[in-house]
């Protein structure tokens, strides 16, 4: 990865699959949520993020024919990453990566 304007993350990456290869699971997805969060912050207008992190539930779904194939292919796994998530509400911690259960449900389970 070479873009320049992800080569402060790639250390970052780098140090999710290091930690995840030596068997650090809780900090390598702990830092991957939040990694996560601030690169869409970073790099996405507030109408362009939302659209591709507003994952709530009985809300329309992500729509792959609205971007070209690479680009679906990139956005769709982010879109289920942030399915929509509230502990005080009862929802289950949900058995895939999820950055809201990763923020705001740690557990095992998770």
């Amino acid at each position: 990865m070479d873009h320049v304007d992800l080569l402060e993350a790639r250390s970052f990456i780098l140090d999710c699959v290091t930690a995840l290869r030596d068997g650090h699971a809780n900090p390598a997805q702990a830092l991957a949520a939040n990694l996560l969060d601030s690169l869409m912050h970073a790099h996405f207008e507030k109408d362009d993020r939302v659209k591709l992190t507003s994952n709530k539930k009985g809300k329309a779904k992500f729509d792959l024919n609205d971007y070209e194939v690479r680009v679906a292919l990139t956005f769709a796994p982010i879109w289920c990453a942030y399915a929509e998530y509230w502990s005080h509400k009862g929802d289950p911690i949900p058995r895939m990566f999820a950055r809201h259960a990763s923020a705001h449900g740690v557990s095992r389970f998770q």
